[in-house]
């Protein structure tokens, strides 16, 4: 068997890379790994605004640009390991900040609903909107979904996109925008004064008082076989698995060695997305620190594993438009030189 083929799909990982440019050079990051991909790699076009449409396109999903990215399906599928009844969107509990006439998206996972604090919330709006034509589910606390009679007719922004941003550009827009929102609205007044939120704030809890909709899809995507294996804890990546026939997918290890023992053979894909959030919420000290343990942790080893035959090829892709690739071949180019990102 060939030796293994790595992608790793890290989002976020150049996000703040200009501002680590204007500090002193001992300030910034220590990125050797990541220097020499960026420097020995051969590079080709990876489109992909979100951790989500890049996860969708590695995997061989085509996704037109005006169309919504088919995330719900795919995390349904994880979640309650059968295919959705229909039409779906992820509908996610969320807590928005008002600021200067807009609201910022601040929390989502982050607010850890219980399952019990969860089934009331979709009840009691399941019980306003009673014979609108869909209804909330929460097979996970975190995860809501919107099932429809049909697909409303809204392109949609992911919820990656939103957290840490204002979120008046970002709501549903299409043919159908101005319904949706005021159902996103009417459901803000309707949670605001819901017992669950005066409980968690007396908690000192931050409330849920909004959904996010987005990623709708009406039927399961079906990704060809690009790889042997996932490793990821993103529901996207599950139901791409089951999708997709493939294993289903464990948690990354913390360290490239750990996987590097275990692999088989085959091509794996390894979402690594410990720099996303931090660079969305502009933590520029805690998505520095995620940046120099990746390079340590994964991409160091990861090359040294390429340059030893133990890996056939190294894949990362970074969210900045581009796949870098790097084999032994490329490792010996000696002429070609480090780049550091800043």
């Amino acid at each position: 068997m060939k030796p293994a083929a790595l992608t790793c799909l890290v989002p976020g990982l150049l996000a703040l890379a200009g501002e680590m440019g204007a500090l002193p050079a001992a300030q910034r990051p220590a990125v050797p790994a990541l220097a020499r991909i960026l420097g020995l790699a051969r590079r080709e076009p990876r489109p992909g605004d979100s951790p989500e449409a890049l996860a969708l396109g590695l995997a061989g999903i085509d996704v037109p640009p005006d169309a919504d990215l088919p995330a719900a399906p795919l995390t349904w599928l994880a979640d309650t390991g059968r295919p959705p009844p229909g039409p779906c969107l992820r509908a996610d509990p969320v807590y928005l900040q008002v600021d200067q006439g807009d609201a910022v998206l601040l929390a989502w996972s982050e607010l850890a609903l219980t399952a019990e604090e969860a089934g009331e919330l979709v009840a009691a709006v399941n019980r306003h909107f009673a014979g609108a034509g869909w209804r909330l589910e929460a097979p996970h606390p975190q995860r809501w979904y919107l099932l429809a009679e049909r697909l409303p007719r809204i392109r949609t922004t992911p919820l990656s996109l939103a957290l840490g941003a204002r979120v008046g550009p970002l709501l549903p827009a299409g043919d159908e925008a101005r319904a949706w929102r005021a159902v996103q609205n009417e459901v803000q007044m309707l949670l605001h004064a819901h017992p669950v939120n005066t409980e968690r704030l007396a908690r000192e809890r931050l409330p849920v008082n909004g959904l996010w909709l987005w990623g709708g899809g009406d039927g399961l995507p079906r990704p060809p076989a690009r790889f042997a294996a996932l490793c990821g804890d993103d529901p996207l990546l599950a139901g791409l698995a089951a999708a997709g026939g493939m294993p289903a997918p464990g948690p990354c290890p913390d360290q490239a060695p750990a996987w590097l023992a275990g692999t088989g053979g085959g091509h794996v894909l390894a979402c690594l997305d410990g720099p996303w959030t931090a660079a969305r919420l502009q933590d520029t000290w805690g998505w520095a620190q995620e940046v120099e343990r990746l390079d340590r942790r994964w991409l160091g080893p990861a090359l040294e594993a390429v340059r030893s035959g133990r890996l056939q090829r190294l894949v990362l892709v970074p969210g900045d438009g581009w796949c870098h690739t790097v084999t032994r071949r490329r490792l010996r180019a000696f002429w070609r030189r480090p780049r550091a990102p800043w």
